[in-house]
């Protein structure tokens, strides 16, 4: 019977499958088309780089930059534990995994999370329309400088998530770390649950149920309405409102939108 050598330094290969073995070399698997990792250990830089509809089931990528500019992919298992995992990656689909390296996800582009833990520093730094429907993220900065990120599941725990982003919109999820939001603009928020420590934003809108602690640094003053039904700390910087003024129950993105944009106009700011 013939069985199939993997050629880990060839260039474009046509749906490889590992299953298992040490693969250390630079560039392993580059350019594949259709790659399926069921095991095995990959520590060079750059494996898979560039590579179509790669599926992951299992395997160890301590190598940096594994999956750099991977398209379509599917994750559902693996320890990622090097720098960059999937940096400047299109569509790509985790339904599971783990990711201790830092960076994972930097530079990415539409990338879809329903599963896996975010233990890295800076997870999802600079990417591009994110949506985060599950998952735990206990990692500092989690979505630094993100664009277009749409929230609407996930337990973040990690201390100052989506710093500095830019138009994000959360419909749900649940956030335990400190200083949420700081310097983020035009932020988008309708959540049915407490949020615990918040930076006042830049710009945007916030209807929330309970708030612990509203921050407003005196170095960089935020702009952003809050509204909610309860502030513990820093009342002051919100409105306090009643039930029937917030629209907590729409997770609709379109739906969540015009009431914001309804809120913004009946409680006069910009």
């Amino acid at each position: 019977m013939f069985f199939k050598q993997l050629e880990p330094e060839k260039i474009g290969q046509k749906k490889p499958h590992v299953k298992e073995g040490r693969i250390a070399v630079r560039y392993a698997f580059r350019g594949a088309q259709k790659p399926q990792v069921s095991g095995g250990e990959f520590s060079g830089p750059f494996s898979f780089y560039g590579t179509e509809r790669p599926l992951v089931k299992k395997g160890l990528f301590s190598g940096d930059l594994c999956f750099y500019a991977a398209n379509k992919g599917l994750v559902q298992g693996g320890e990622f534990t090097g720098k960059s995992a999937f940096m400047g990656s299109h569509d790509t689909k985790v339904e599971d995994g783990s990711f201790s390296g830092e960076w994972a996800f930097c530079e990415s582009n539409e990338a879809l999370v329903s599963g896996g833990a975010f233990s890295g520093f800076e997870a999802f730094t600079e990417s591009n329309q994110t949506r985060i429907q599950g998952g735990e993220f206990t990692g500092s900065l989690f979505g630094l400088l993100a664009k277009g990120m749409l929230i609407t599941g996930g337990r973040f725990t990690g201390d100052q998530a989506l710093r500095g982003s830019v138009q994000a919109l959360v419909l749900g999820g649940e956030f335990f770390g400190e200083r949420t939001f700081v310097e983020a603009e035009q932020l988008l928020l309708v959540l049915d649950r407490h949020l615990e420590e918040v930076v006042l934003p830049k710009s945007g809108v916030l209807a929330v149920r309970s708030i612990g602690k509203l921050i407003r640094d005196p170095d960089k003053p935020g702009n952003a309405l809050v509204l909610a039904l309860e502030v513990g700390q820093g009342k002051e910087h919100a409105r306090i409102v009643s039930a029937e003024d917030l629209p907590l129950g729409v997770k609709d993105p379109a739906l969540a939108l015009a009431a914001l944009e309804e809120l913004k106009k009946k409680f006069g700011r910009s």
